[in-house]
């Protein structure tokens, strides 16, 4: 069954979307941002705006969908990595309303960190291995297999 996200995922702005969000320099900024206790999307204001900011006034539900994709991509990294939310809080930025805020380190039991899987059935793979996928790749195998099911 497909999520409202994984079909979102589909659409031409959740890939555009996804490949920001996915970048591997990305990872650093959300554990920054979560360690000085800030919602983890507030790493990604500057780099959203341009694509957001039009669907504001244009379309406030396309608007609306757009904010609650990127909480989901970036939360599923942050767990994949093996942070959980501590609290929420109000985003600063003016893009985002509210933002999880995650554990400053992965909890050792369900951490990626140390290069251990949180769990000995992985959530994904890629490409059919049987290598379980990293966290920055978890959002946008959803985009790559509903792309591959078109």
């Amino acid at each position: 069954m497909t999520t409202p996200f994984e079909a979102y995922s589909r659409t031409a702005l959740g890939q555009r979307l996804a490949t920001i969000v996915n970048d591997p320099a990305r990872y650093a900024e959300y554990s920054c941002f979560s360690r000085e206790g800030f919602p983890a999307v507030a790493a990604l204001i500057s780099l959203l705006r341009p694509e957001l900011e039009i669907l504001r006034k244009a379309d406030p539900k396309e608007f609306a969908a757009a904010k609650r994709y990127v909480g989901w991509a970036v939360a599923a990294i942050m767990r994949h990595r093996g942070h959980e939310t501590v609290g929420r809080s109000r985003v600063p930025g003016r893009l985002f309303t509210m933002g999880a805020i995650w554990s400053a380190e992965p909890a050792a039991q369900n951490s990626c960190w140390n290069g251990t899987p949180r769990s000995t059935t992985p959530p994904h793979t890629a490409g059919g291995q049987d290598r379980p996928t990293s966290g920055l790749e978890l959002a946008s195998t959803s985009v790559a297999q509903a792309g591959a099911s078109l």
